[in-house]
């Protein structure tokens, strides 16, 4: 939901029914956009005929709306010059108490396995793969024991909840590579391959995929947030 701390209280400028989808109002000042979100109004606001709107968007003095008719009101008919506001409703509250108790301290992350994608066979352990998701921010930590493989680059892991972005050319954390055949470890960036899965790059060279043939007991490993869909 988007919310402005400065719109100004005003007026319909035309009457409305109540299945009316726009609705025009005689000013917008300080009024939100819609650009991160619906926002609610409420028309006629502690009278008989009182009614909250979720509105898509506003642009200038006409809002667009979604649902008429919301947050337990009724839709219904309103005149020329009827008061209208910028308003909170008591669906977001209840949202964000569900959501304080659901994430509240102390709470458990939760472990998932990834799926794993690469050029051929390759299984991993994810005992050490958990995630903990607040509003839409994901904070996720990855660590994938490779059990058995018969792949060359081309390493992919799935993501536990489905990412805003998946641009290819967006860094999606750091992270390193564990090669167990040669003893050595690898610093990675970690990127979008997808909405739903991540790839690794070697930090020595961006361009190239992790070009090391993948073998038991490598590891990869990596911490990151990112904003979820």
């Amino acid at each position: 939901m988007e919310h402005a701390g400065a719109a100004a209280a005003t007026t319909l400028s035309s009457s409305i029914t109540n299945a009316s989808t726009t609705i025009n109002v005689a000013s917008a000042t300080g009024w939100p956009l819609g650009s991160v979100g619906p926002f609610v109004v409420t028309i006629d606001a502690g009278t008989a005929s009182e009614e909250k709107v979720l509105v898509t968007s506003r642009t200038g003095i006409v809002l667009t709306v979604q649902t008429r008719g919301y947050d337990g009101t009724t839709a219904t008919s309103h005149g020329a010059t009827a008061a209208i506001i910028h308003s909170f409703s008591a669906t977001e509250a209840d949202e964000a108490n569900v959501a304080a108790v659901a994430v509240g301290p102390g709470t458990a992350w939760t472990a998932y396995t990834p799926a794993v994608h690469a050029a051929t066979t390759v299984t991993v352990n994810a005992s050490g793969c958990a995630y903990t998701k607040i509003g839409r921010t994901v904070h996720v930590r990855v660590r994938a024991v490779v059990s058995s493989a018969s792949a060359s680059g081309g390493l992919a892991v799935g993501l536990p909840v489905t990412s805003v972005v998946g641009n290819a050319d967006w860094i999606f954390g750091t992270g390193f590579f564990y090669d167990a055949s040669a003893g050595t470890v690898i610093s990675v960036f970690v990127q979008y391959s997808t909405t739903s899965e991540v790839g690794f790059r070697l930090v020595s060279n961006p361009a190239g995929a992790i070009s090391t043939d993948l073998g038991a007991g490598d590891v990869i490993s990596f911490p990151a947030t990112y904003e979820s869909a």
